[in-house]
Parts: C-alpha cells; sequence; structure tokens
C-alpha cells in the first residue's frame, strides 16, 4: 500500500508539472476531447417552445438578393406581432439608414409589437482598460445592469455598432452579439454579460431569456461562479434559475446537436405566404420565442463542436435553450481535478503493483477505457471531467511502476546472481584446493610406498625411515581431514547455489488431445497435468448429466470436494451446491442438521430451521467423510435414497429433489465386514465410483500446484514473492506428502509466511518440522497448521500484535483478525479457562490472553445483545466481524446461538 501511495503521488505530481509547464498543449487537447463527446453524444431534446424563422436559401430565390427591402421585415414583424409571441428576437443588425419612410415603418411595427429584442454588435477585450465610449443611449435603461464585485474580471467592450435608434427606443433590450473563440476558432462559450463603463450589457440571448421569462434586472443576481435569475416565470411556476459561469462571466454552452436536426425551424418567405404546408399552424406561435435571423449559405457562419459550418443564430438559440432547459454543463475545479488525478494515480499503482507484466497492459487499458466510459455517463449528466491530465497520469504512473518492478526485479536478480558468483568462485576455490590437496596426498603416498620399500630390502637405517614414515603418515591425516573438510564446504555450497537459483518448472510435453481436458480442469480450480486425474475428471464428465449417487474415494487433502463441486456445475441441476462434513456434526445434531427441525420439536428449537437436504433441493449435496456416520443414521440416510424424502424433527416427511455425492478416505468395503457400514447403503451409494489418487502417484503436478498456491497465498497475504529456489522445489518433490495437497497447502503457506526476500527458500518451508508431525494425525492441517504458526509467532513476541506483524511481514489487521478468529475456535471447543491455556502455552503469558480472549468475548456479546431472534444475531457478529476468516465463522456462530439458547432459559425461568 505504501509503495503505491508513493508511486502514484510520484506520478500525479509529474502530471501536474507537465500539464503547468505545457498548458496551452494540454488545454488545446482538451478542447478536443469536448468536441468528441458532443459528437459521441449525438443530439438532445430542445425547448419546443423556440422557433426559428430563417433566412435561407430558399426565401433568397422568392424575395431576392440579400439585403432585402426594410418592408419585408417591417411587413414579418407585424405578421409575428398578431399572433402574440412572447417574446421576438430580430438577430439582424439594422445599424445603417437606408430608407427614411421604411426605417420609420419599422420603428412603428417594433412599437406595435412591444416584445422585440436585438442585436448590436461589440468587439472585446480582457483589460479593464477599455475605451468605454460606445454609445449606448441612456434613453434605453432597460440593458443598463449594475456592475457587481463578482464582474471585476469580465470582459469589456471596447467598440460597438449599434441598431438605428428608432429601433433602440421601441425595443424591448438589445444583446451583444460578441463572440469570444477559442484559440482554434471554435465558439463553445459565450460571455452572457459585458462590461461598459459603470455597467454590464448581457448577450442577446441572455436578453432574449430575460424578456420572454420575465426577469427585471433586479432580479438578477451576480457573484464569481454564477449568474442567479430569481422567479424565472416558465410555464406553470416560476422557479430560480442558476446559470454556471467562469471568472470572465462565460456560460459553456451546451449544443443541442447538429443544426438540421434541432429546433423547429420555418422559412421567411412561407411565413410571410402565410404557408400552412411549411409554417405549420401559426396559432402555436403565441406566447414562444420567435427567433428571426439570416442563415443564407455563406453568410454568418461560425465554427462550433457539432459543426464547422453553423449558423450564427443557431448558436443563440443554443445559449437560450440551455438556459431555459437548465441544461448546463459544469466543468469541474482545479482543486477536484488535481484530487482526480491523485486519486487515479494511486488506484493505478494499486492495481499494477504484485501484476505480471502482461496483465499490466489489461490492466492500463480497462482503467483507461473505464475513465472514458466515465466521463461520458458524467457529461451526459451535466458534468465535464478533465481527460487529458487523467489519463496522462494513468499511463505515466503505469509507466513508472513497470519502471520501478523493472529496477525492482533487476535489483533482485542482480543480488542472487551476485551472491550466487561470490558462491560459484568460492567453490571453484574449494575445487582448486582439493586438486592440490590430491596431489600432495598421491605424493605423500608415493613417498610411503618408496620407505616401505626401502626397509624391507635394508634395515640398517630403520629407525631413521620409521621416523620419516610417522611424520608422514601424519601429513596424510592431515591432507585427509581438510580434503574432507573441503568436500563438506563444497557439498554445503553447492546446496547454496540451489537455493539461489530459481526453480523453473518446465510441463512435459504430454499427449495433445489432453490439453482440452486440462484447461477445463482448470476451470474448477482442479490444476493437474496428471493422466491418471484426467482420466477421473473425464469420467466425471460423462456422469455429471445423469443424476445418480457418486461415490468418490481418496486420502484426506486429496480435493474430493472440488471434484463434487464440479460435478455439480457441470450437471443441470439449478440448486444449491451444499457441502456438508459428516464428520464435524456434534453428536445428537445430525438429524436436526441433515433433514431440519420444527419450531418446539425439542428445547432450544425456537425457529423452524431448514435441513441441508432441503437447502439442497434441486441441486446437490455433498456428504463428506460419509464413512463416520452412525448405523442409525445410516437407516435414515439409506431411505432418503430410496423414498426421495426426508422427515424435520418434529415434522412431516417432505419430498426433495437432490443429487447425492458421498466421499470418503475409508475402505468401506472393511467396514461392511466389520459391521460398521451397511451393505445395502453402500451399494446404493455405490453407483458411480471415481477414485483420486494420493499426491505422491501423481508428482508431475507438484510443480504447478506449488506455482498456484504461491499466486493464491502471496495475493491473500499480501506479500511479493517471485518463486522458489531450486532446492526448496527438491525438497518438496522428494517428500512422500501422507497429507496431500492440503500438506503442500499448508508448506507453501508457511513458505511464504517465513520468506524474507522474494524468493521461497529451504529454511522458510521448515520441512524438517514438518515430517515430525505428519506422524500425528492430520486434522485440517491446512487450517490447524496456520494456526499453530501464527500461535507460535505471537508467543515469541508476548502476544503483540504490530511485533507480531512486523517480524511475520504481514498487516497487523490480517493477524489481529485471524487471532480474533483462533480465539473463537479456541472457546467452542475449550471454553474459557482452557481456551486461555491452550492459546499461551505457556504461565507467564496467561493474564496477556486472558485479557485478550476477554475483551473480544466481551464485545462479541455486546453486538448481539439488542437483537431478539437468533438469526438476526448471527447475522450481525458475522457483520462486525467481516475480517475474520470464514473458516471461523461456523465458530463465532455456535458462540452467538449458545448465548442467545442461555438467554431464552433465563428469561423462561
Amino acid at each position: 500500500m505504501k509503495k503505491s501511495i508513493i508511486l502514484g503521488f510520484v506520478g500525479a505530481v509529474i502530471t501536474l508539472l507537465l500539464s503547468l509547464g505545457f498548458s496551452d498543449l494540454f488545454h488545446a487537447w482538451e478542447l478536443k476531447t469536448l468536441d468528441a463527446r458532443f459528437q459521441v453524444r449525438g443530439s438532445i431534446e430542445t425547448n419546443p417552445n423556440i422557433i426559428m424563422i430563417d433566412a435561407d436559401d430558399a426565401s433568397a430565390q422568392q424575395l431576392g438578393r440579400w439585403p432585402w427591402p426594410r418592408s419585408l421585415h417591417t411587413q414579418m414583424i407585424n405578421f409575428l406581432s398578431n399572433e402574440n409571441p412572447g417574446v421576438i428576437v430580430y438577430d439582424i443588425l439594422f445599424s445603417q439608414p437606408v430608407d427614411e419612410a421604411e426605417e420609420r415603418l419599422l420603428a412603428q411595427a417594433t412599437k406595435k409589437s412591444g416584445g422585440m429584442v436585438y442585436p448590436f454588435a461589440a468587439s472585446l477585450i480582457n483589460s479593464d482598460k477599455a475605451l468605454g465610449k460606445v454609445a449606448l443611449p441612456e434613453y434605453f435603461p432597460v440593458t443598463q445592469f449594475k456592475e457587481a464585485p463578482g464582474t471585476k474580471n469580465y470582459l469589456s467592450i471596447e467598440s460597438a455598432i449599434l441598431p438605428l435608434p428608432g429601433l433602440v427606443k421601441f425595443s424591448r433590450g438589445l444583446g451583444h452579439i460578441a463572440a469570444n473563440r477559442d484559440r482554434d476558432g471554435v465558439i463553445r462559450r459565450t460571455p452572457l454579460f459585458v462590461r461598459h463603463e459603470e455597467h454590464i450589457v448581457p448577450s442577446l440571448a441572455l436578453q432574449a431569456v430575460l424578456t420572454w421569462l420575465d426577469v427585471s434586472p433586479e432580479q438578477v443576481e451576480i457573484n464569481d461562479s454564477k449568474i442567479l435569475l430569481k422567479q424565472a416565470s416558465l410555464p406553470g411556476n416560476r422557479v430560480d434559475i442558476q446559470i454556471p459561469v467562469d471568472s470572465n462571466g462565460q456560460m459553456l454552452i451546451n449544443y443541442a446537436g447538429k443544426w438540421s436536426e434541432t429546433f423547429k425551424h420555418a422559412s421567411f418567405a412561407s411565413v410571410l405566404a402565410n404557408d400552412e404546408k411549411t409554417t405549420g399552424n401559426m396559432e402555436e406561435v403565441e406566447g414562444k420565442l420567435i427567433l428571426v435571423s439570416n442563415t443564407l449559405s455563406g453568410q454568418d457562419i461560425k465554427s462550433t463542436p457539432i459543426e464547422k459550418d453553423y449558423p450564427g443564430s443557431g448558436i443563440h438559440a443554443n445559449i437560450i435553450n440551455t438556459i431555459v432547459t437548465q441544461n448546463f454543463l459544469r466543468e469541474t475545479g482545479q482543486g477536484f481535478n488535481a484530487l482526480l488525478i491523485l486519486l487515479l494515480s494511486i488506484t493505478t499503482a494499486r492495481l499494477l503493483l504484485l501484476r505480471k507484466y502482461l496483465l499490466q497492459a489489461v490492466f492500463i487499458s480497462t482503467l483507461l477505457a473505464g475513465y472514458l466510459v466515465a466521463c461520458g455517463v458524467f457529461f451526459n449528466s451535466g458534468l465535464v471531467l478533465q481527460i487529458v491530465s487523467p489519463l496522462c497520469t494513468i499511463i505515466l504512473t503505469g509507466l513508472l511502476v513497470s519502471i520501478y518492478q523493472a529496477g525492482s526485479e533487476k535489483k533482485l536478480s542482480d543480488n542472487l546472481q551476485q551472491e550466487k558468483n561470490r558462491v560459484e568462485s568460492h567453490l571453484v576455490s574449494i575445487s582448486v584446493d582439493l586438486a592440490v590437496k590430491e596431489g600432495e596426498l598421491k605424493k605423500i603416498q608415493d613417498q610411503l610406498r618408496g620407505l616401505q620399500t626401502g626397509m624391507q630390502i635394508g634395515q640398517e637405517r630403520g629407525q631413521e625411515q620409521a621416523l620419516q614414515i610417522d611424520d608422514l603418515q601424519r601429513k596424510l591425516q592431515l591432507l585427509v581431514q581438510d580434503k574432507e573438510e573441503l568436500l563438506v564446504q563444497r557439498n554445503q555450497l553447492e546446496d547454496k547455489v540451489l537455493d539461489l537459483r530459481v526453480h523453473i518448472s518446465f510441463d512435459p510435453s504430454g499427449e495433445e488431445i489432453l490439453e482440452p481436458l486440462k484447461q477445463e480442469c482448470g476451470e474448477f480450480g482442479i490444476n493437474t497435468r496428471s493422466q491418471s486425474v484426467l482420466e477421473v475428471f473425464k469420467n466425471l464428465k460423462q456422469v455429471a448429466p445423469v443424476p445418480s449417487p457418486v461415490l468418490i474415494l481418496g486420502d484426506s487433502g486429496t480435493g474430493k470436494e472440488l471434484f463434487a463441486k464440479a460435478l455439480h456445475l457441470l450437471s443441470d441441476r439449478k440448486g444449491e451446491f451444499v457441502p456438508v462434513n459428516m464428520g464435524a456434526i456434534p453428536e445428537g445434531l445430525y438429524e436436526s442438521e441433515l433433514f431440519g427441525h420444527m419450531k418446539g420439536s425439542f428445547t432450544g428449537a425456537v425457529t423452524d430451521k431448514k435441513g441441508k437436504f432441503a437447502q439442497a433441493s434441486e441441486g446437490t449435496i455433498f456428504l463428506d467423510e460419509i464413512g463416520e456416520i452412525r448405523q442409525d443414521l445410516q437407516v435414515k440416510l439409506l431411505r432418503v435414497l430410496q423414498e426421495k424424502e426426508v422427515q424435520p424433527v418434529g415434522g412431516k416427511a417432505i419430498k426433495v429433489d437432490v443429487r447425492i455425492v458421498a466421499a470418503t478416505n475409508k475402505d468401506l468395503q472393511k467396514e461392511i465386514e466389520g459391521g460398521e457400514f451397511r451393505q445395502d447403503l453402500f451399494y446404493r451409494l455405490n453407483t458411480v465410483t471415481l477414485k483420486l489418487p494420493p499426491l505422491k502417484d501423481r508428482r508431475e503436478d507438484i510443480e504447478i500446484l506449488v506455482e498456484h498456491l504461491i499466486k493464491k497465498y502471496c495475493a491473500e497475504y499480501g506479500k511479493d514473492i517471485q518463486g522458489i529456489s531450486d532446492k526448496a522445489m527438491r525438497v518438496i518433490l522428494d517428500h512422500d506428502w501422507p497429507g496431500n495437497i492440503r500438506e503442500l497447502e499448508n508448506i507453501i503457506q508457511r513458505g511464504i509466511t517465513f520468506a524474507t526476500g522474494e524468493l521461497i527458500q529451504e529454511k522458510d518451508l521448515g520441512m524438517d518440522q514438518a515430517k515430525a508431525e505428519v506422524k500425528r494425525p492430520l486434522l485440517k492441517a491446512s487450517k490447524a497448521e496456520g494456526d499453530e504458526l501464527l500461535l507460535n509467532a505471537l508467543r515469541e513476541n508476548n502476544f503483540e500484535i504490530n511485533q507480531t506483524a512486523t517480524r511475520l511481514k504481514m498487516h497487523r489487521n490480517t493477524v489481529t483478525a485471524r487471532f480474533k478468529g483462533i480465539c473463537f475456535d479456541m472457546l467452542v471447543r475449550h471454553g474459557m479457562d482452557d481456551a486461555v491455556k491452550e492459546i499461551a502455552e505457556i504461565p507467564s503469558h496467561y493474564e496477556t490472553v486472558m485479557q485478550m480472549l476477554s475483551e473480544y468475548w466481551k464485545n462479541l456479546i455486546n453486538t448481539v445483545e439488542e437483537f431478539e431472534t437468533e438469526a438476526e444475531a448471527i447475522k450481525a457478529a458475522l457483520k462486525r466481524n467481516k475480517n475474520v476468516p470464514a473458516q471461523y465463522h461456523g465458530a463465532i456462530e455456535e458462540l452467538v446461538r449458545v448465548h442467545c439458547e442461555g438467554k431464552e432459559k433465563s428469561a423462561n425461568s
């Protein structure tokens, strides 16, 4: 976790620095992603009360070349005014006088209408030092909005072109049509207000909205991030509309779609001709917003995210539609963007750490695609998330993690290689020394033989030669000792070389016909390349569709339950797979557990309980350790097989449709001969028999099982183990495995727990201890051995959780949860005092363990005390202790059940 946070933080910082250093580039790319989101989303519904009257090419063919006589516009205004629209927005700039009479008639039509809004052209600047000499007439106060504190950064008017004074005088309002384009020339935002001296002036679209929705200047509030229109008059009620804007007073336009696919349109000429075929029923105009504009080809064309040739009036229509429908686009702030980048970086690092390179590409691709989909979903909801920087941080963090992992692996590889080279160099040196010693030994032996021969020839120098022989023999003895020591050292170094070399397993080239069967086994968690196991699985597939009982034989720990579950999944049965360990059911509870009981059928039966057979109805029940059941229960089980019905304790018989799969590690034929198992029941169960070979007879599976178990428990324990040493694998391959796969699983768990590097070595396995332990009965070896490992570590550290977690290189929460589960299990099996002794082992730890055990017990009881029913209490207890491994949930349930029964007895007495 710490590595992922550090790498994620570094990735986020690099991304933020890049986005600041290349801000223009990042911003340009971000705008392109915004355009792409509009294109992907397509068209959206627009307000039906907005009607466009287009001075289009078809109208020009009937009315002549543009500009048209102003008498035509007077005719249009008079015609529309008679239909009583809500507001007429005339997006045509009448700035130059042409004919005095026509202009007077146009002004009179404007006055008669009483609802006209005209545009004025303006050029804008960012500076506060605008010229401010634009002749906005003082006799038209409707447009005069006062500046507010939040408008200080708004764009200012540098120059303007106004409509004719007569039109200004009799109109309901003016609005600017200035477009503040982005650097690529695309219009994505619009300044809703611009500054002029001590006033602010609305855009044409905003003025149209204010007039249409009956919003006065006093009802408009402005701050840094929004413009509030109070009590706007929408159909049916008055509402407050909050328009999100940036610091320059610009709103992000939510374009509804392509010009031809959005809004209601009517041709200018057709409206004048009152052609109902093209204009529809003109009575629908009443109360609506009419936007009259020039849409002739090549005139007033703008570039937008939707289309590059988009009529300017269409932009005004989209602004109006965005405000009136309140379908705003809100961009995320800088603080949120930085936090998002950090979270994505940490998430990326967390996902990629401990993963192989092939999976890293899959994870990055999935995360990138997932984020893009999320951006699309949020965009449709009105939230614009950044895309470029987040995608950049995912990719950068992915590269950082890959570089870090490659560096870590190279460092580990280099360290191992250095150690291996050092050991091999020492080995070579010892081999050279051995060769020298061999030469010296041969020389001394030759000298001894020469002296002994000389003594036989002449006796006169016998005493002197005898002394020489004694001296040579002493040298010979010393050389032999030196040689033996060197041989021991060489053997040790050769072992060390094996323990430093990563074991590489090679899949033997088996028959290609078995490959699909191996892959199918893997889908059910059965990891094998053994032909004998594959043959069993092949038979299992043939038997799966048939509802007959199946008996699975095999030693403890060979994976009988895995095969039983595969049998169920391959069948057509739609019910549950219900495993039952017959040897674990307490004496006297067999019938209740298997067949269920009715409320009041015996003391403590406070509710009806469904038995395992009923739970498995239309499914499969797996009766493990079938050889452990009593004779009287064998009779009842035989009846279930014959009659297809079970009888709950205290209730009536009920029919069940269940397939029975039984398993045992006993020789049932010998059990029958000894009178311990009924022959008729055996024949009923033995319709189909599958026999699983022990692990010692399928040694070709050991390597792939080890690889699978290392991956499984590394993920569970949160450790980064790269593999197992060659020597450790040789030790595993040489073992007899009387406990089969369960024992192997226990050994690998131990190896991962005690491995201090990134390689499991021989010392981590504790195989000498394991050999001694197999002499004792193997009772649930995987669980029991794991518990003992943890308890030993706790005892060595005086039951200090933090120290133990550090020693085992595990998270303290993992240690706490596992120890709590062990405590609950011990309480069920031994009671408080004996559980303390069993866990503590030595008296000096009794008090500490008693305090911890009492606290766990007290917290458990406090959790369930307030619940009235046993089922609710068990559910609450399991929820409170959800971090406790699932293998101890049964103990929690039993403790709660016993407490509830005692509580009920006390209440009844």
